[in-house]
């Protein structure tokens, strides 16, 4: 699994926005809404991922482009302050 096949599935690069109309109703696009830059700090990297309305196997993907990485541990959790 590689990082880089994992954005380029799941995140919206052409800015499609998070919902096209169809026939009168709004579906979604099934994207990422946001991905940060990773951010070392000391010996742990934070990556803030607003899943939107992508679904539950680009979890699944990220997890084990990270499982390659050999992290030791990864926190899921909501919005870091």
């Amino acid at each position: 699994m590689d990082g880089g096949a994992w954005f380029d599935e799941w995140f919206d690069i052409e800015n499609h926005g998070v919902s096209i109309k169809r026939e009168g109703a709004w579906d979604f696009v099934g994207a990422l809404h946001f991905l940060s830059d990773p951010e070392q700090l000391g010996q742990q990297t934070w990556l803030n991922v607003d899943f939107g309305s992508a679904p539950p196997r680009a979890l699944l993907w990220l997890l084990g482009s990270l499982a390659e990485t050999r992290a030791r541990a990864i926190h899921i959790g909501g919005v870091r302050s």
